[in-house]
């Protein structure tokens, strides 16, 4: 010790280092084991409810469970199944052409179906975004072939309740976009149908990001 002079150790030299032979005591060794064990059976735990809430963010289930995250950093931590479920394809540019007015262009899009049902059987919804304001309406759907009658709905709802005409519809080129119902209702309204070209989902890029904002 620099301070006392007192001797509290002997170092041997073993290739180039000095080793210091030091005896733990078996109750360190054993509180340690514990603290190891404790951390990875809540680190166990956390990821159990991560997967169990449909792989919430780590910083809302740290919220919901702060003294499951007391012993780990959430910060260090990931999932694989939420990198790779989240990746997109690279972005395509931006949209030149933005609404000027609200309602006048609708972006829509469905995602389903849903691996588990509501109880009143809903697997499917429908979004519509007003390019303008960013306003998005969703309906719940039983089934695809709803689809037609629920954009009748909501376009006859912008008419009456808003004052506003939509102009321009756009979606992708699924079937139940593409269907005679959708067309001859389009038609007859006077707006324009545009669908984005085949497994080309970046083009229909507002609805899409707007699912992701809605399941994550």
């Amino acid at each position: 010790d620099l301070v006392t002079g007192k001797r509290i150790g002997i170092g041997l030299a073993s290739d180039g280092l000095y080793r210091l032979p030091i005896r733990v005591a078996t109750a360190l060794l054993t509180a340690i084991r514990k603290t190891d064990k404790r951390r990875e059976d809540c680190l166990q735990s956390f990821m159990y409810w991560h997967e169990r809430f449909g792989h919430l963010p780590f910083g809302i289930l740290k919220h919901l469970f702060p003294d499951l995250c007391s012993s780990f950093d959430v910060s260090s931590i990931s999932c694989d199944v939420c990198q790779f479920a989240k990746h997109v394809r690279a972005s395509y540019p931006l949209s030149s052409s933005c609404a000027n007015e609200a309602f006048s262009l609708i972006h829509s899009d469905v995602w389903g179906p849903s691996g588990i049902h509501t109880r009143q059987g809903f697997q499917y919804f429908i979004t519509f975004i007003d390019d303008f304001s960013r306003a998005t309406f969703i309906y719940l759907l039983k089934d695809r072939s709803e689809v037609p009658r629920i954009i009748e709905t909501f376009i006859l709802l912008v008419h009456t309740q808003y004052g506003a005409n939509v102009k321009t519809f756009r979606s992708d080129n699924a079937r139940e976009y593409m269907c005679r119902p959708v067309e001859e209702f389009l038609r007859q309204r006077g707006i324009v149908h545009e669908t984005s070209c085949s497994y080309t989902p970046p083009q229909n890029g507002v609805a899409e990001r707007k699912n992701r904002q809605l399941l994550n």
